[in-house]
């Protein structure tokens, strides 16, 4: 198993080292872990991943799985219909645009973003998680993510001032393992195919 745990963030959470990171990204910590932003409601644990999947009293509605508005299209279903989510495997309407959160730890170099790689900054996905979902103004997939009908509740809009939306930036940006990415442990095991 390959675990990234030697961030800037971790030197500062986990070591205790209160000089490890700049004042922006404590601002962002607070950001990310309280109302009205919670992003750790579906971001949680060492990983700020999504929670375990275990079976929930409703057969059709796993736990772990959220719609975060990323889609509102007219027709049959609110997504794609090549992009269901979890819909796919369960056929219960409840789950149509329902994906498992990934963890954020080296967000700032995994763009694009979302299961499907529609946002490409994390400018991107914050004014997405501040309108409370995307807005598609044209071409087939046109429509306000926030209006969709099985979005989670915890996706529900905020604002945020620029000195805010730095410091959540700095906070993922924190999360950036660079001995764990250039580890050479974990470099392409076979470099001439």
């Amino acid at each position: 198993m390959l675990v990234s745990g030697k961030s800037p963030y971790d030197r500062y959470r986990y070591g205790h080292d209160e000089n490890g990171v700049l004042p922006a990204v404590k601002r962002g910590e607070d950001l990310f872990f309280h109302m009205p932003y919670a992003c750790s409601h579906c971001h949680a644990g060492f990983t700020f991943g999504g929670i375990s999947v275990y079976q929930s009293p409703d057969p059709g509605v796993p736990t772990g799985f959220v719609n975060n508005g990323l889609y509102n299209v007219t027709g049959n279903f609110s997504y794609p219909t090549d992009n269901l989510g979890l819909f796919e495997f369960t056929h219960y309407r409840a789950n149509i645009g329902k994906f498992k959160p990934p963890s954020l730890r080296n967000v700032a170099v995994r763009a694009p973003y979302m299961h499907d790689g529609s946002l490409k900054t994390l400018d991107d996905v914050l004014d997405h998680y501040a309108h409370g979902g995307r807005v598609i103004t044209e071409g087939p997939n046109a429509g306000d993510g926030s209006k969709n009908p099985n979005k989670s509740t915890f996706v529900s809009g905020f604002t945020l001032t620029s000195q805010q939306r730095g410091d959540l930036k700095a906070f993922l940006e924190s999360l950036t393992d660079e001995d764990f990415l250039t580890d050479p442990k974990f470099s392409n095991p076979w470099p001439n195919r």
